[in-house]
């Protein structure tokens, strides 16, 4: 999973509160030594999802982050020696962000599921810092082999009105960068509403219907892409399976 330190969009409350949570669970069981504690954000209440009592590939990743050597404190802690008094917040205060960017290997392993879910199927990652949350993601991402092109054309296909809605302002920049907007004929309908000229384009499963998502794809004619997928029903389901797979 990405990770950015310190939260973009939490609020102070919700960063307050699992910070709370995290003490107490770690006085309830126990624990003296390094653990991971996952947690859910939902409409501003924080919900604990999982605890591991490890180390975790995110310790490492914090330690550069705050310049402090965590591995080291935990072996301490684990031994029962004294550690230092340290401030809780200090990751908040560096004046920095830090984002780690999984690297996945689709293009590589053949056959390989592109489906993403809960289990781990990035094949190593990348830790950027810079001056603001944006700065550090594009560092991220560019360091894990995407192309962030600063103009050209962008393939936008979101399902919902809801999505639509909120993607519109991420849309409008697009078309303010210069980049021409493709989208599927829903997607097209709201947006030619609210941005003008947007160019139709049909999905891959409906390959006889031209201009197609595939030719272009093909081509190499689309930059950039938002895809969101989204559908009520069970087949309707299926086949957005397939053209996101596709597309992916």
């Amino acid at each position: 999973a990405m990770m950015c330190i310190p939260p973009w969009r939490l609020s102070n409350k919700i960063i307050e509160n699992i910070t709370d949570s995290t003490n107490r669970i770690a006085k309830e069981f126990n624990i003296k030594g390094p653990f991971n504690l996952q947690f859910l954000v939902q409409n501003e209440q924080a919900y604990v999802i999982e605890l591991n009592v490890r180390a975790s590939r995110s310790m490492p990743f914090v330690s550069k982050f705050i310049k402090l050597n965590m591995i080291g404190l935990a072996a301490k802690a684990i031994l029962g020696k004294n550690i230092p008094n340290i401030p809780q917040d200090m990751w908040l205060n560096t004046g920095l962000y830090g984002i780690k960017v999984p690297q996945f290997s689709f293009m590589q392993l053949e056959g390989a599921d592109i489906v993403l879910g809960v289990e781990m199927q990035s094949t190593g990652e990348a830790a950027c810092f810079g001056n603001s949350f944006y700065d550090a993601l594009s560092k991220g991402l560019t360091s894990v082999g995407y192309n962030l092109p600063k103009t050209g054309s962008a393939l936008v296909t979101i399902g919902g009105i809801e999505n639509r809605e909120k993607l519109l302002q991420t849309s409008a920049l697009l078309t303010n960068l210069g980049f021409k907007i493709f989208a599927t004929e829903t997607t097209a309908e709201f947006f030619e509403k609210k941005l003008g000229d947007v160019k139709v384009v049909h999905k891959i499963s409906e390959p006889e219907r031209k201009p197609n998502i595939a030719d272009l794809l093909y081509e190499k004619k689309i930059d950039f892409i938002i895809n969101i997928p989204n559908t009520s029903t069970l087949e309707k389901y299926v086949g957005m399976l397939y053209d996101e797979y596709q597309i992916r």
